[in-house]
């Protein structure tokens, strides 16, 4: 919504996966001398309140995973990837650190989708709260920004099991139908969509928030806003064209009028197939004063039951008393407490704004001393960001009362083994846990499933899982006997034999 609402460097990251490195860097705090495999290190980390994230696809409203089960995604929003990086001394935790907070079983968070805002300020380092004018970054910027910031969130939501909405984020001082702003789009998706068409777990959100010209009615009901809504997809429809000549990665649309205006998709779709609707709304618009967000009203801001037919992503919504932010401004009784139950009462996926102590409205704040921290007044890509946090990361706890916090906290916790992947299979249609059909020898011995779930522990084949089975899939898990049936081995449900599996497996130990 807003960054009222906003270098250190970070060593760059461009592969699709945890590595070696990575794994050897996790495990060198000692060893685990009955495997001969340096492992100690690795529980160090917050436990994953993860999930399989198999690709996802639009079946009429609703989303599924390829086995056909139904699929409903609920989650945070986080502030942009490079603000959190480069304040991170001020706020507390890096964008990767968030990540692990807004997963994490210890915290009792359990976000199974995370949208990080990608904001053309940020990306080419602009004064933050302003336009800029596009185009606002050149392809090296974008390609920097990405590898060092953006690069590292998609790998650690794809390790901790949670999806990622890569989001687009232009939400002020430019109309949609600006031809520079068309141009800048275009070189963002033109390098972002291929960059990560091979991640299951990552969706495309392609504009934030249009502006004008603007939709004040439901375009059903009067045809100067349905031709409006006609110029929108003839505008936005080249972008959608650049990311399907890349990628097959579900996209996600938003609407004139800060994306306020989903129905348009009656009048017409968008092509490119896989593709699901975006709205958001705050309690200082008119339509939350009647809590009719199912219907419309006179200036446009319901959704006109367009759930029922399309996919409907709200990936901003939130509310916070004591501020001055408009339209932000609300309380849990009024607006939370209605809002969440009408979300919840449909197959309606939804990211909370904002997982963040400091854009409005914040879901969390900082537990440690932050006198007078505020990274939208002034420029951190040029002034000094002050050290609050000596050592990252610091402590930080959902907002209660009549902040939403505690709330969103709650609704993703009760509903954290809904509507996920797998629920009715594992993803692979054959409904027997395996994926691959029944597993070979490994080093000569049949690995087993101690414990019925799907999943083969037991590597060695004596009946349980051991410190053994640890070694014998590092020393394997680039073998046939393993890679020929991944959905066995993969524990943490991305989809391939990784180095994250192989953690998963001691953490069992």
């Amino acid at each position: 919504m807003t960054d009222q609402h906003t270098d250190g460097q970070r060593d760059g990251r461009t592969d699709s996966g945890p590595s070696r490195r990575t794994f050897l860097k996790a495990t060198t705090a000692g060893a685990v001398a009955s495997t001969g495999l340096g492992l100690t290190g690795v529980g160090s980390a917050q436990t994953s309140t993860g999930i399989p994230t198999p690709p996802l696809h639009r079946d009429g409203n609703l989303i599924k995973d390829p086995d056909g089960n139904q699929v409903v995604l609920r989650g945070v929003n986080t502030a942009d990837p490079r603000r959190l990086d480069v304040t991170a001394p001020a706020r507390g935790k890096n964008a990767e650190q968030v990540v692990d907070f807004a997963t994490s079983e210890e915290a009792g968070w359990y976000s199974r989708v995370i949208r990080f805002p990608v904001q053309p300020v940020d990306i080419g380092k602009h004064q933050p709260g302003e336009g800029p004018e596009p185009v606002a970054f050149d392809e090296d910027e974008l390609r920097t920004y990405l590898e060092d910031h953006l690069d590292p969130v998609i790998d650690r939501c794809e390790e901790r099991g949670v999806y990622a909405i890569v989001d687009y984020h232009r939400h002020r001082n430019i109309s949609w139908d600006n031809s520079a702003l068309s141009e800048e789009v275009q070189l963002f998706w033109d390098v972002v969509a291929p960059r990560y068409s091979e991640r299951d777990h990552v969706l495309y959100e392609t504009y934030n928030e249009p502006l004008d010209p603007h939709i004040t009615v439901d375009p059903a009901e009067r045809e100067y806003e349905a031709g409006v809504w006609r110029d929108w997809v003839d505008t936005a429809q080249p972008w959608v064209d650049t990311i399907r000549g890349h990628a097959d990665n579900l996209v996600l649309m938003g609407s004139p009028t800060w994306t306020q205006t989903p129905e348009g998709a009656r009048i017409e779709e968008f092509g490119g197939g896989d593709i699901a609707y975006t709205y958001h709304i705050y309690p200082g618009h008119s339509i939350s004063e009647s809590n009719n967000w199912a219907g419309n009203n006179e200036e446009g801001q319901g959704t006109s039951r367009i759930y029922e037919e399309v996919p409907l992503f709200v990936t901003e919504f939130g509310w916070q008393q004591g501020i001055s932010a408009y339209p932000v401004i609300g309380n849990t009784d009024d607006f939370g407490e209605p809002f969440m139950e009408w979300l919840n009462s449909a197959p309606i996926h939804w990211t909370a704004w904002c997982f963040d102590t400091v854009w409005l409205s914040a879901m969390v704040e900082e537990d440690f001393e932050t006198p007078g921290f505020e990274d939208n007044v002034g420029n951190p890509y040029e002034e000094e960001v002050p050290v609050l946090c000596e050592d990252l990361p610091c402590d930080w706890v959902a907002r209660g009362g009549q902040d939403m916090g505690e709330l969103v906290k709650q609704h993703l916790a009760d509903l954290a083994d809904q509507d996920v992947p797998g629920t009715g299979g594992d993803g692979n249609g054959d409904g027997d846990g395996n994926g691959d059909g029944d597993v070979e020898a490994i080093d000569g011995t049949m690995p087993t499933d101690p414990d019925g779930d799907g999943l083969y522990e037991d590597l060695n084949g004596n009946g349980e899982t051991d410190y053994s089975d640890v070694v014998q899939y590092f020393n394997n898990m680039d073998e046939p006997a393993m890679t020929n049936h991944t959905a066995a081995y993969d524990y943490n449900g991305n989809g391939e034999i990784d180095f994250a599996d192989l953690v998963d497996l001691f953490k069992r130990v």
